[in-house]
């Protein structure tokens, strides 16, 4: 369904993932997938490549349920990891929350797994409207909170 003010990543052998967003009547928690690299112009026979058709989406369900919905939430691909951070929660206030779903489950997309983080200590405050960007080489991902600041 169309929407707004949801994450989208993409994966090195042509996929677009997106979740979350508002439809302009409620959140959503959904996951689809499409496949945006024709088939000419690869030579991978994956598993991912024969479940989805080029620019055909497909949704995605997981077994134990999707995160809450959100919206204007920051997210990241470290690895093959999609990480998703924050964004406004239905309640209407930012949320902190860290999620991240594994992009090779897209090889099974009946049987995906989110996983959701805990925090022991110190954690990054609520926002929404901000950017998450990875650092490859530390294995960390870097908040940058623009929702602050004046335009």
């Amino acid at each position: 369904p169309a929407r707004y003010g949801h994450v989208a990543a993409g994966t090195s052998d042509g996929f677009l993932v997106i979740y979350g967003g508002h439809d302009g009547a409620k959140y959503l928690t959904d996951v689809w997938a499409i496949r945006v690299l024709d088939d000419r112009l690869t030579t991978e026979d994956s598993q991912r490549t024969k479940l989805y058709k080029v620019f055909k989406w497909r949704q995605c369900f997981s077994r134990f349920g999707n995160p809450p919905g959100s919206l204007f939430a920051g997210a990241a691909v470290l690895g093959d990891t999609w990480h998703i951070f924050g964004g406004q929660s239905e309640s209407g206030f930012a949320s902190s929350e860290l999620w991240s779903l594994s992009l090779d489950q897209l090889s099974s997309p009946e049987n995906m797994q989110w996983r959701h983080y805990s925090y022991s200590s110190v954690a990054p405050s609520p926002r929404s409207g901000h950017t998450l960007a990875p650092i490859e080489d530390s294995g960390f991902i870097v908040d940058l909170d623009f929702s602050k600041k004046p335009l």
